[in-house]
């Protein structure tokens, strides 16, 4: 390129006098031209007649004589066009050679920006890959928190059951034992109870079972969380067995009566029994059920406001600015069986709606460029191991 630069400019006086002589050259072949077109019309005009040998002889000279006219006229406009094309080429050498320089810095900046863009969509990938996890986690945890309050709760209902149960069978003759048996404190709840609780573990497609068995186990090894759990269960247990002692006596009365009673009224007796005993049931249940749901409640609320926290702490703040681009997409042609999918998408999506001279006319470059335009705006691709979709980006 700087030979071009180098090169000796053309002769100045010569390309004056090429260009002074021009105007004489012109009119004298546009006079050549004019003689030589009559000549033919009148040859063309003798032929609608009809052809003989004479027309035939005269076209013969008119041919030879053309062709040597065409050949002088050729000659006389040779030294300028063949001027003209040389000033072209050296004008548009300039454009080219400055235009090559602007394309090669242009590329500089066109791979700096597609190596800054790559950067920035992996930390972002890495990001959301990190956020996703921290979701996952806070999820797994609320679920598996959720679940321990479904077991706990489900403990406590069975406690209940079985106090229940013992209380429904008490007899006259056992009476003043299970009064004693009712009366004690009600039994420690230990962080190994606790430990022990049956928790199903959720499934995660991000978390391992390793992963989620560790979180799992750290919950449950939770010493506040076992606090609240026990001041719960010595809250809700005393509370049940002060309601048992405080039915004792009637529950006495009751045996008395129904020991007394004749066949009616011991069968009225009963039936009023069955009637409590399946309300109680209910009602034990039911707390189970309420008190499960509350656990389950607080934790997904926990967990929400744990992700809204995560996703504001993860939010992406690039190191370095990325540069203005304009982003592309470049299709990559594997294997020679690949333009024949870029003429048939190209033809389904466009080719079918023109006429025949605007289709022969299409290249497969031009074909290829449309696919692509195609593919930014609709996101449409042409599914083939033959064809590769590479994004670009070009600086602006």
């Amino acid at each position: 390129m700087e030979n071009q630069a180098l090169q000796v400019m053309p002769d100045i006086q010569a390309i004056k006098k090429i260009i002074g002589d021009a105007p004489a050259t012109l009119e004298a072949n546009i006079k050549s031209r004019d003689n030589a077109i009559k000549v033919a019309e009148g040859l063309i005009k003798a032929y609608a007649n009809g052809m003989n040998p004479q027309l035939d002889t005269q076209m013969a000279v008119f041919v030879e004589k053309g062709n040597k006219t065409i050949k002088a006229i050729n000659e006389k406009r040779k030294p300028f066009t063949q001027m003209m094309d040389e000033l072209k080429k050296r004008f548009t050498g300039c454009e080219s050679d400055i235009k090559s320089k602007v394309d090669e810095i242009q590329g500089y900046r066109n791979d700096w920006a597609a190596e800054i863009m790559k950067k920035r969509q992996e930390e972002e990938r890495i990001a959301a890959a990190k956020l996703a996890r921290e979701k996952e986690e806070i999820r797994i945890n609320a679920e598996i928190k959720a679940a321990v309050g479904v077991a706990f709760y489900e403990h406590i209902a069975e406690k209940k059951r079985a106090a229940q149960e013992r209380f429904n069978k008490i007899t006259l003759a056992n009476f003043d034992e299970e009064e004693v048996i009712f009366s004690k404190p009600v039994s420690t709840y230990t962080p190994a109870k606790f430990a022990e609780l049956k928790v199903t573990l959720p499934e995660s497609s991000i978390l391992t079972k390793e992963e989620i068995v560790l979180i799992s186990a750290k919950i449950l090894a939770d010493e506040s969380l076992y606090v609240h759990y026990f001041n719960e269960y010595d809250s809700t247990m005393s509370v049940f067995q002060k309601s048992m002692q405080d039915l004792l006596p009637s529950k006495k009365k009751e045996l008395q009566d129904l020991e007394a009673a004749d066949e009616a009224k011991k069968a009225e007796i009963e039936a009023e029994q069955k009637r409590r005993e399946e309300a109680a049931a209910a009602q034990i249940a039911e707390e189970a059920e309420r008190s499960s749901k509350t656990v389950a409640d607080n934790a997904s609320a926990e967990a929400a406001a744990s992700t809204v926290n995560a996703a504001m702490n993860s939010l992406f703040i690039p190191v370095m600015e990325a540069p203005k681009v304009k982003e592309g997409t470049e299709i990559v042609i594997k294997n020679k069986a690949g333009y024949a999918l870029i003429f048939q998408f190209w033809f389904e999506k466009e080719g079918k709606s023109l006429d025949n001279e605007k289709i022969e006319k299409k290249s497969i470059a031009q074909m290829k460029k449309f696919c692509e335009d195609y593919t930014i705006k609709t996101g449409e691709t042409i599914e083939s191991p033959f064809v590769e979709y590479k994004d670009t980006y070009k600086a602006k």
